[in-house]
């Protein structure tokens, strides 16, 4: 008899099928990437969409299955040699290591080595393939290719990572959307067959798949729309996020602790805390007894009645410099809890009503909705084009979409709401907004 046949090892998956893992088993086997399978992919959002409970984990494996199809085609195609593509696979594997406990909602606790211009998670990331050099070796991987991809010293990691066309991106998109909005992007997989990476850095469609990467984009827009920045799953976390800082303030958890947990061991960390502030926010969480808009500022052409409506909330237009200064003001774009808290307090206390049954919801800036220009290749002359020359009213349909998403929003407890959004207290809510805006950043 010949050598024996090694049989699969498979994980079926919802979305993509059965998948084999025997290629990165020793990666999956990882105390760090069974971590995974505890944080939901979604953070809080299935309080809002019950069925998005997928975890980190299923959409990492997700992702190595995406990269593996195109590294393999990018193999045929001599635009990747065999050993770089099982590193980009390997990579693709370990993208999100670095994700703590709810996902984006712990990562402004956190503050990694690494470039600033590079995402928490992904300086995490960096760390714990450190941890794990050994198993990406027992895979067959150089482990310092792997690293060069996760530092993004080498552009090839825009085969997993690119905004655009990444597998990371690909994935996520369909997997939530089916979760949350029953939708995915349309002709994905078609899109999927005509990636291209050219020079060795950059990724390009054939030009039979413009309409389905337009689509692509569509869908991301659509899902920040109705699911990433839904208010109600922003409400969640930012309530949970308080309860979070506040364990942290009074050393009832410490930042590298936290960053092991799984979102259960989180919850249990907080429903068993004897902190006042974190009972009262917990307590609303279980319950599903959330905070409610009161008070917006919004871009001034987006803003269509500038009143009070029956739901008891006041949306104030402001010109687009403003909401873009309070989207890179340090007090209230989230990156800092310490100042977050600080401005929520202030204005519980410009209203009269309990300190900690205020949340600030902070402005997105426009430039994380940019969209980026994808390369289009002509296969009959080689040659390749812009795909936002090619189409670009629809480049600017995106951008103004992107804009009237903008908003940054003072939610409160449901009993504190009419009158929050009372002319007097929106007036002195208003005014102390804007006074933020003429402090430096």
């Amino acid at each position: 008899m010949g050598k024996p046949i090694r049989s699969p090892k498979t994980i079926s998956d919802p979305v993509l099928g059965s998948i084999d893992i025997r290629p990165i088993l020793p990666i999956v086997s990882t105390r760090q990437f069974q971590l995974l399978s505890g944080r939901h992919q979604l953070g809080a959002t299935y309080v809002v969409f019950p069925s998005a409970t997928h975890s980190r984990l299923a959409h990492s494996i997700g992702v190595y299955q995406r990269t593996r199809g195109l590294v393999q085609r990018l193999v045929d195609l001599n635009l990747i040699d065999s050993d770089t593509g099982r590193a980009v696979e390997a990579y693709a594997a370990c993208h999100d290591l670095g994700h703590g406990p709810y996902s984006h909602l712990s990562e402004a606790f956190f503050k990694p080595p690494g470039p600033s211009d590079m995402s928490v998670n992904s300086r995490l990331s960096v760390l714990r393939i450190l941890e794990i050099r050994s198993a990406i070796e027992s895979c067959g991987v150089d482990p310092e290719k792997v690293l060069a991809l996760a530092r993004h010293e080498d552009p090839r990691h825009q085969i997993v990572s690119c905004r655009n066309l990444g597998a990371d991106k690909r994935d996520y998109l369909e997997r939530d959307g089916l979760v949350t909005i029953r939708s995915a992007p349309v002709g994905l997989d078609f899109l999927e067959k005509h990636i291209y990476l050219l020079d060795g850095k950059v990724l390009a469609i054939d030009e039979k798949a413009a309409d389905h990467a337009l689509d692509l984009q569509m869908f991301y827009l659509k899902m920040y729309k109705n699911v990433y920045l839904r208010m109600t799953s922003a409400i969640v976390e930012r309530m949970l996020q308080k309860t979070i800082y506040y364990l942290l303030s009074r050393k009832e958890l410490e930042p590298h602790i936290l960053e092991g947990l799984t979102d259960s061991e989180l919850i249990g960390r907080i429903s068993f805390s004897e902190n006042p502030d974190v009972q009262y926010l917990y307590e609303r969480f279980r319950v599903r007894n959330l905070f409610k808009e009161a008070f917006a500022l919004r871009p001034e052409e987006f803003v269509y009645a500038n009143r009070r409506s029956t739901k008891h909330r006041t949306t104030v237009g402001v010109p687009r410099e403003v909401i873009e200064r309070l989207a890179g003001h340090p007090k209230v774009n989230g990156k800092s809890m310490y100042y977050l808290d600080a401005v929520e307090r202030e204005i519980a206390r410009l209203i009269g009503i309990p300190e900690t049954s205020v949340v600030i919801l902070g402005v997105s800036g426009s430039e994380k909705f940019k969209p980026q220009d994808i390369p289009v290749y002509n296969s009959s002359s080689g040659l390749y084009d812009s795909l936002q020359s090619m189409r670009p009213e629809h480049f600017e349909s995106l951008v103004e979409t992107a804009r009237s998403q903008q908003a940054l929003r003072v939610c409160v407890a449901e009993e504190f709401r009419a009158r929050a959004s009372s002319p007097k207290y929106a007036k002195l809510i208003q005014d102390h907004l804007l006074g933020i805006v003429q402090t430096a950043p």
